[in-house]
């Protein structure tokens, strides 16, 4: 064991590793710099240093270049999920670190066999992005769950952590993310993509603390049964997803519900006509609730976009009858204004060909993929004649980012 001193924790300085104390409490997410607000706090529940293991804390100086999983830094004033701090206890850290070892061998003999994960850490173009890093992280936790073995529901809360500071800070940036859409490694992104839009809804419905981190984490793992399925041949099948990833998350010692029940209650509709026990708005979950409305519109967007065999577990029914009365009406009002705030009608935008548009028209179904007009090429020459795209039904054209909010 190896202890860092409170007095060697300094301003200034930024976190190149998370800082967490077992039981589930992270301290401060990676890359965040402390203050002196910070050091305060933490002298407040008495703690004199932090306790952890070789190489799980570093720090660097405040100029270098960030190397390893993120291209850019969120700045110290990034919104975190915080928990209170408690008096860490060195044997529980030091079992925990043990089996975070075996977790991590485990997962290092997987990735020599396949090397899935680095792929999947160089999937945006082949540059190491903070959206692929998250794909990457998930990627590991599920190898681990299709192979049978538990997890720790913190590292679960790390990779929330990271969603939580990209949506605060480059909402912009992770929307677009979301709206391009994918044909590959579909699990790992719908996952993430879910995660993102109820971080969104979440920060705009106002919720904090405990339950944010909560609702993000538990739309991340909504999924999870799919990875357990012992038969996907037919829909009866695969529709026994709801049931083995909520028999798998409430196995996890002090898990908290508003976690788990989205992975049984996320194909659940308003009117009583969903999956599996049939259940009606006013029995379906708050978490729940902004879960389905998310899996849902990124369950759109591929389907539409990429065919027929991109959907993760619905059938073309299911997807074709997707209708806004499925959802909680105020929750499904309030992510369409939220996204509409961000993919204005006007707004100036550069597609990933290098071409200049402008945004002609939001649709409520697909918010995320609006209809655009060319207006000038990758070289700046004005285009003379109309070009309509509707970007929900161009495979290989998507918004690479955002020029100015609305035309002068």
């Amino acid at each position: 064991m190896n202890e860092i001193l409170l007095t060697d924790f300094a301003p200034g300085k930024i976190i190149k590793r998370y800082i967490y104390i077992p039981e589930n409490f992270i301290v401060f997410s990676r890359y965040h710099t402390p203050t002196e607000n910070d050091i305060n706090r933490l002298k407040r529940f008495n703690l004199e240093g932090f306790f952890y293991c070789k190489d799980e804390i570093q720090f660097l100086e405040t100029s270098p270049d960030i190397p390893d999983i993120l291209i850019d830094k969120p700045d110290s004033s990034a919104m975190e999920p915080k928990s209170i701090i408690s008096q860490p206890d060195t044997e529980k850290i030091f079992e925990v670190q043990k089996q975070e070892d075996t977790i991590q061998h485990d997962v290092i003999q997987s990735e020599k066999k396949e090397d899935e994960a680095s792929q999947k850490v160089q999937l945006i173009h082949g540059e190491i992005t903070i959206y692929g890093s998250t794909v990457a992280l998930l990627h590991r936790e599920f190898s681990l769950i299709s192979k049978g073995n538990k997890i720790d529901v913190s590292r679960i809360f790390k990779i929330t952590s990271i969603i939580l500071n990209y949506v605060s800070k480059t909402k912009e940036e992770a929307l677009l993310q979301v709206a391009r859409g994918r044909s590959k490694y579909r699990l790992e992104i719908h996952s993430v993509n879910t995660g993102i839009l109820a971080a969104l809804i979440s920060y705009h419905l106002q919720v904090k603390g405990k339950d944010l981190i909560n609702v993000v984490s538990g739309a991340l793992m909504h999924d999870v049964g799919v990875l357990l399925l012992p038969d996907s041949s037919n829909i009866d099948a695969e529709k026994k997803h709801t049931l083995y990833g909520f028999q798998f998350l409430k196995s996890i010692k002090n898990i908290d519900p508003v976690l788990v029940i989205p992975s049984i209650q996320h194909h659940e509709k308003a009117h009583g006509n969903g999956y599996p026990n049939s259940i009606t708005l006013e029995n379906i979950e708050f978490s729940s609730r902004i879960t389905s409305i998310c899996d849902s519109f990124d369950n759109q967007i591929s389907f539409i976009k990429f065919g027929n065999d991109i959907s993760i577990h619905s059938t073309n029914d299911e997807l074709l009858g997707w209708k806004k009365e499925d959802f909680d009406q105020k929750i499904f009002i309030a992510s369409v204004n939220v996204i509409n705030s961000i993919f204005k009608n006007n707004s100036i935008v550069i597609l990933n060909s290098g071409d200049l548009a402008v945004i002609k028209k939001v649709g409520i179904r697909f918010p995320l993929n609006p209809v655009v007009q060319i207006i000038a090429d990758k070289n700046g020459n004005k285009v003379r004649e109309q070009k309509i795209i509707d970007l929900i039904r161009a495979k290989n054209i998507w918004i690479s980012r955002f020029v100015k909010r609305t035309v002068s």
